[in-house]
């Protein structure tokens, strides 16, 4: 089948979506994995932290699903705050955040109110043993670490259900106005726990508060329903909202996330952007009246029923989905998988030495090519049935600084040949405007054609500007069953596809380089780089400007430049230097060594430096750093 499309312009851009950034790469991190038959896999060298490292999971969530309430994870328990700890030293070696869940379903009561909904009661010696938590077990040692809790969540999942005997628990569903009431209990008691810390902590002053994180019922009545119930005591400490699973179904469907569903309920009919769109602004408008301030919209476990080829299209949908809509973090469920826990949906199962599935191979990437681009909605002309029938999806994400990537999506097992003509597209994004300066186009296939199988390893296929041209049509590849295609574009910088490139931006343009593998030697100019020099024992200089650099695997050499630069040296023996302009003014840098014995130099500048794992060495300079 031969696919000729023209992609149309972007339509009005929605002022509220939110530009992809590293937030948007983390993993919940089940406790049935990480502890099995007491054998932690939170250990240098092992299969799990080869994960990490392939992954680069920038944030973990823990503990995972059910466990924050079915009994598997009590606070209150020297076992499991433990547990917790190894944990959080894991995240310190890694230089990564952390996401906590506290249980509220425990505090609903089996005595009913007037509308036959349960009480909520907390004890005052649950209460002093949570605050307890929060202040010392939490916070108190993660802060003695450098990690930094990111955010706090109010239960998860209370729609949900888990046999609580073994614990003498009930853990039957909550409905909205019992979770409104029973998170709002919980939310004063760490909101008064992070108050206190605050006050009498003398580390707190280098850390920020994490936010306090509320539920969203993905239904205008249940919304409704539980603020209605929520105590206004509490709302001032409710600071972010999760938007769980983006859809009823964590693992939705292509017809659910399209909207296409046969299902007649009004949830159905709509395409998961739009969705989300109208939850999220009902919940703007209904709890302002409440007393709740600003507040920051999450997700906190999106998912797909499988890590294989065929379910790449719904991970995009999704991904593209949340940024439209305004989610500023998403955390996917689960990243990982292997021994006695397994499932299909993890995105790297430590089985067999270790696999980066499907999912794994598309989160990486996207993680390489979306950060600062933010997801736009194009003028297709298709309604969702018709762009469902049509076979193949088409989404987009862009920077108005010329930058975008376009990924195609085959939806059926029928091989057809791409033809599409990208002219109409970029004319509408400002960067555009002086033209294009490199193309690229990778491919994502299953070995030995193996689409609906999540253990099988990737076949993946890249197409540079010499085989397609620098030119907007992309045609002449060809897309296997549910094979994906992702196109990079830029208007200034330029991809090195091949090993060992010699990459030289002159000028204050802001460039875009991605190099993959090989030895290579990168130089850019004064403008703002975004440089992913891949494996490898890269040499780069980035002059001026506010540079992000990630340097990947290898013994690399970095000069940071004079500006504001973000560096990750990656695994390897490192050596980074800063420098100064011809005034003598130096950037506030942030290097991250990772994995290696580093030599890191921050000079002036008032520079955050980690060494990470390794012997290193490290001299901050003549300004106030942070080592």
């Amino acid at each position: 089948m031969s696919t000729s499309y023209t992609l149309g312009t972007i339509a009005s851009e929605n002022s509220s979506s939110a530009e992809i950034s590293n937030a948007h790469f983390q993993s919940v991190l089940v406790s049935k994995y990480a502890f099995q038959d007491s054998e932690s896999r939170l250990e240098q060298g092992t299969v799990f932290d080869d994960g990490m490292d392939a992954l680069g999971v920038s944030s973990i969530r823990f503990p995972g699903g059910t466990e924050a309430w079915d009994g598997s994870f009590d606070f209150r328990n020297p076992d499991d705050v433990a547990k917790l700890h190894d944990v959080l030293d894991y995240c310190a070696s890694q230089n990564i955040g952390m996401q906590f869940t506290v249980p509220v379903r425990w505090f609903a009561t089996e005595e009913l109110d007037a509308d036959g909904n349960r009480i909520a009661y907390i004890s005052d010696e649950d209460a002093q043993a949570l605050s307890k938590f929060i202040e010392e077990d939490l916070l108190g040692y993660a802060t003695s670490l450098g990690v930094p809790i990111e955010n706090i969540k109010l239960g998860n999942e209370f729609l949900a259900s888990a046999n609580g005997d073994e614990h003498g628990l009930d853990l039957s569903p909550l409905t909205p106005e019992e979770y409104g009431a029973a998170a709002s209990a919980v939310a004063i008691i760490v909101g008064e726990s992070l108050a206190n810390f605050s006050d009498n902590n003398p580390l707190a002053e280098f850390t920020t508060p994490p936010d306090i994180v509320l539920e969203m019922p993905l239904w205008t009545g249940g919304i409704d329903r539980m603020l209605e119930y929520f105590d206004t005591d509490a709302s001032q400490y409710i600071s972010a909202i999760d938007t769980h699973g983006t859809h009823m179904s964590l693992e939705a469907s292509l017809d659910e996330l399209l909207g296409t569903n046969a299902n007649e309920t009004w949830y159905d009919d709509m395409p998961v952007a739009d969705r989300l769109e109208l939850l999220i602004s009902h919940m703007n408008d209904s709890s302002a009246e409440y007393g709740f301030g600003e507040l920051t919209y999450l997700n906190e476990a999106w998912a797909v029923d499988k890590a294989g080829l065929d379910h790449l299209a719904q991970a995009i949908l999704t991904f593209h989905a949340m940024s439209v809509s305004g989610v500023e973090s998403a955390t996917l469920w689960t990243a990982f998988s292997g021994g006695d826990f397994t499932t299909t949906s993890a995105a790297f199962t430590d089985n067999n030495g270790g696999r980066t599935r499907m999912l794994g191979e598309l989160f990486t990437e996207m993680q390489s090519h979306l950060v600062g681009l933010t997801a736009v909605d194009l003028n297709t002309g298709l309604t969702p049935a018709e762009e469902l029938e049509s076979g193949f999806i088409v989404r987009a994400f862009i920077d108005e600084d010329g930058r975008a990537v376009v990924y195609i999506a085959n939806l059926g097992e029928n091989s057809m040949e791409v033809d599409i003509d990208l002219t109409e597209f970029l004319s509408s994004i400002p960067g555009f405007s002086e033209g294009l300066a490199d193309i690229e186009a990778l491919k994502f296939g299953a070995a030995n054609g193996a689409f609906d199988s999540f253990y099988k390893s990737s076949d993946m296929e890249l197409f540079d500007s010499d085989y397609l041209g620098i030119d907007p049509v992309v045609d002449g590849v060809t897309l296997g069953a549910y094979e994906v295609l992702q196109v990079s574009l830029t208007a200034s910088g330029e991809f090195a596809s091949q090993l060992g490139d010699e990459i030289n931006v002159e000028g204050d343009e802001d460039a875009w380089i991605i190099a993959y593998e090989g030895d290579d030697n990168i130089t850019t100019g004064n403008g703002a780089d975004r440089i992913d020099a891949g494996d490898g024992s890269d040499t780069i200089f980035s002059n001026g400007g506010f540079d992000t650099i990630t340097a990947g695997a290898g013994n690399d050499i970095v000069w940071g430049g004079y500006g504001q630069d973000v560096v990750y040296l990656g695994d390897g023996d490192d050596v980074f230097y800063d420098e100064a302009n011809q005034t003598n003014q130096w950037g506030d840098d942030f290097v991250d060594g990772g994995d290696g014995n580093d030599l890191i130099y921050g000079s002036g500048g008032a520079d955050t430096l980690y060494g990470g794992n390794g012997n290193d060495y490290i001299e901050g300079g003549s300004q106030d750093d942070i080592i």
